[in-house]
């Protein structure tokens, strides 16, 4: 067995049905990005990737489980339809793919997982609600975005660039109008934003994204609080679960709420000139598939 494809994670029927809730909402999350932000959804078959038109970690492939036989072409396929974005590609392996065989593809071409994350899951019935209260510090819901325009925003720093000017106008138009599809919270002190999260609610499931505490402002909790107030906010909206991609830094933070680990997922990442080279490879190896990228769908 190649090195690296040893120690494939197996995962109970229950952990798995978890994790495929935030499969399903990372996917929408991912598509309204690139949309939203000028980049592209491309879907051929059962393949799709999508890109925003800035290096982001939605980025990319995220397959579901295909059958071992498939994953070559499935992976070639991608490969053609992505090379036309010209950037790097993001692979992420969750606990839906066929991590055996595609993490054997991916070997193949030397394209190694440089780092694992993981899943964690919120049944709201283990919320934690009696986390102490932050005195001098105010938890609200932000609906207008100016704050963060003249203040800067706890997860994504200071809007002075184009892609982060992208990034508050994404998080802002989904929050807006009579159904917003997420809502924004920030732990504000002295009319400043310190610490924020992001829930985004698809088919009942609830994700959490952008949680983000100010340098000078860490180690007190902050983020626990707003991390707190998103996911009550999503179970009185009527979720019935909140999950999130955890990092280091922030999985004791998500425990203290409640999240519990349901499985991991593999990051693997092609550079724009290698994924070029492999998209010429591929081309001159299987000159006829091309016709077939032509029928691909680009939303």
């Amino acid at each position: 067995m190649p090195a690296g494809v040893q120690n494939i994670p197996r995962y109970t029927p229950e952990e798995l049905a978890k994790a495929r809730k935030y499969e399903i909402n990372y996917r929408e999350f991912g598509g309204l990005k690139a949309r939203f932000t000028g980049g592209q959804v491309i879907t051929q078959d059962d393949v799709e990737v999508m890109a925003c038109p800035f290096m982001f970690v939605f980025n990319g492939l995220f397959p579901p489980h295909w059958r071992d036989a498939d994953c070559e072409a499935k992976f070639r396929t991608a490969v053609r339809l992505y090379q036309q974005v010209r950037q790097g590609l993001s692979v992420l392996l969750g606990p839906s793919a066929n991590h055996g065989a595609m993490r054997k593809v991916l070997l193949n071409y030397g394209v190694k997982c440089f780092y694992w994350a993981p899943y964690m899951h919120l049944d709201f019935k283990d919320l934690n609600t009696k986390l102490p209260r932050k005195r001098g510090f105010s938890v609200k819901q932000v609906t207008d975005f100016k704050l963060f325009r003249d203040y800067g925003h706890p997860y994504h720093g200071k809007i002075s660039t184009k892609i982060r000017r992208l990034e508050m106008d994404f998080a802002e138009s989904l929050c807006a109008g009579p159904r917003p599809k997420a809502m924004q919270f920030a732990v504000i002190k002295d009319g400043v934003p310190l610490s924020s999260a992001l829930v985004f609610r698809y088919k009942g499931t609830a994700a959490i994204y952008d949680v983000g505490t100010v340098r000078e402002a860490r180690r007190q909790g902050l983020g626990t609080v707003a991390m707190q107030a998103a996911s009550k906010a999503a179970r009185d909206m009527g979720c019935t679960c909140a999950v999130l991609s955890a990092s280091s830094a922030g999985f004791g933070l998500y425990e203290k709420v409640g999240f519990r680990v349901v499985g991991r997922y593999a990051h693997h990442f092609i550079s724009k000139d290698k994924l070029q080279q492999l998209a010429r490879r591929f081309e001159e190896e299987a000159p006829a598939d091309l016709s077939a990228s032509r029928t691909a769908t680009q939303t």
